[in-house]
């Protein structure tokens, strides 16, 4: 039947979902329960995961034959530099979903790899080495519909990979296509334009702005660019800009898709639906909107708490500062009702 043949798939988040950054000091009160401890982003925040969650991780994904994705809008910079730290996953998706990467499990000897840190509970499978291989038809989906080629030219994968010994990427004013043409006309405009590591998205960041005012930066976020077919999110402040096609809500139908073992006559909707994700933000929204269980360790935006009082059958908010279940703790009580609920179809299916 198709219940039995069905693949299940699991769309996370990583910051503020998988990954946190607490505010004051930690304290590590649990046993057999260790942080691990991110190296810094480009825009140097510092994150920790829990042992339990990068565990819980993995028995989703051995036990249940679940299939993980983590679903990010960071660059693919910061992404390739996190990897070691981050739960090992059935594929990765960087750029707001513009950029797709699947682990390779047996890499040659002449492959570059990437090489799990150490965590309280880890198999050793978990900790085994793997390469990264992009999926090629979704990049030329996405550069062949906004995007174009020169922000891939020299970038971070070419370093990983060992195409060049290190990122040497084209200029914004060299690059061609509708995104970097908006991009151009923002910074004449006045905006800063923050482009450096990513190959088919940029942010506007409000806190890097020096030349133009909040109304400024208000009148961006309400901007229609469909007509562009370009898309935008907005997240902490930041706007992200990508190509129509791209966007987290249509990566994640293309990988549900995409791990099938079989055709499924379903259109993007109805398969969404018997997806789950894990999330917390606003550029989170739409991709929740549309899979049929949602798990959120954090709320952070008035948009997402107003989606989860509108549809409280499908959100399950896990954060409970009563109750002390905040941030690593909520990941892991979110990723314990995944694993419970697994087996029943989301409702309305």
């Amino acid at each position: 039947t198709i219940e039995k043949e069905f693949v299940n798939v699991i769309f996370s988040d990583v910051d503020g979902t998988l990954v946190h950054y607490p505010s004051g000091s930690i304290q590590e009160k649990e046993t057999g329960n260790r942080l691990v401890y991110l190296p810094a982003s480009s825009t140097g925040m510092k994150g920790i995961i829990s042992s339990k969650t990068l565990k819980l991780c993995q028995t989703l994904r051995r036990e249940k034959n679940a299939k993980l994705v983590l679903v990010s809008g960071m660059r693919t910079s910061t992404l390739l530099a996190r990897l070691p730290y981050l739960p090992k996953a059935d594929a990765y998706a960087s750029e707001a979903g513009g950029r797709i990467f699947y682990p390779v499990d047996n890499p040659s000897s002449i492959d570059a790899v990437i090489t799990p840190v150490s965590f309280d509970g880890a198999t050793q499978d978990d900790l085994k080495s793997f390469g990264l291989v992009e999926d090629e038809i979704w990049r030329d989906k996405i550069s062949n519909n906004g995007a174009g080629s020169d922000g891939y030219i020299g970038d971070a994968m070419d370093v990983f990979l060992g195409r060049c010994n290190q990122t040497t990427p084209i200029e914004l004013s060299q690059r061609r296509g509708p995104l970097w043409d908006l991009a151009k006309m923002l910074q004449q405009k006045g905006f800063v334009v923050d482009y450096k590591g990513y190959s088919n998205c940029f942010r506007v960041n409000l806190k890097q702005q020096t030349k133009v005012s909040v109304d400024d930066f208000s009148e961006l976020e309400s901007m229609d660019v469909s007509h562009m077919g370009l898309e935008k999110s907005l997240n902490l402040g930041c706007i992200d800009f990508y190509p129509k096609l791209s966007g987290k809500k249509n990566c994640c139908a293309y990988l549900a898709r995409h791990f099938q073992q079989r055709t499924i006559s379903m259109n993007d909707e109805e398969l969404l639906k018997r997806c789950s994700c894990l999330c917390d933000d606003d550029n989170d929204l739409e991709m929740a909107n549309a899979c049929g269980k949602v798990y959120l360790p954090a709320l952070t935006s008035q948009s997402m708490r107003d989606a989860v009082q509108h549809n409280r059958h499908k959100f399950f908010v896990t954060v409970n500062a009563m109750e002390n279940i905040t941030e690593t703790k909520a990941t892991e009580v979110a990723l314990k009702k995944v694993l419970r609920e697994m087996s029943n179809p989301p409702p309305g299916v």
